[in-house]
């Protein structure tokens, strides 16, 4: 899973928003995941890793609560940072997750940056990125 490749700056208040709202409800998430009810599937998160000049905001699978202060999980998609690999094993602190998503009976719950990048694309394209995910958005 993964989002169009997007950049944005660090600057920019509506991402800076949509990350504010994942952070704001990530126990949301937290919940759901150590308690999936039926249908509830897909569970990722999106954490903020340092590569070096650059943040990269990379969707983690397989995610598991170690501690209050440590997550862990698997990258989900194929980084830019020669620092990551794509299935590597990833510990974290909460304070880099940046997004948070899952997938209830089809529809795509959280996924806050998600839903921002989509909103920001043509119709062609959401139609096309629409048509690449597993999920689907609410009309």
């Amino acid at each position: 899973m993964s989002d169009p490749l997007v950049g944005f700056d660090s600057d920019d208040p509506k991402m800076a928003e949509a990350i504010g709202v994942a952070k704001e409800t990530l126990g949301e998430f937290l919940d759901a995941l150590s308690q999936p009810r039926a249908g509830q599937t897909g569970f990722l998160l999106k954490v903020v890793f340092d590569n070096g000049d650059q943040l990269e905001h990379v969707w983690v699978a397989e995610v598991e609560v170690l501690s209050a202060r440590t997550l862990c999980g698997v990258i989900a998609s194929t980084p830019k940072s020669p620092n990551l690999k794509f299935k590597q094993r990833v510990d974290f602190d909460p304070d880099r997750i940046t997004d948070w998503m899952f997938v209830e009976h089809g529809l795509l719950v959280g996924g806050f940056t998600t839903r921002l990048i989509r909103k920001r694309m043509t119709s062609e394209e959401r139609a096309a990125f629409d048509a690449s995910v597993p999920y689907r958005f609410e009309s």
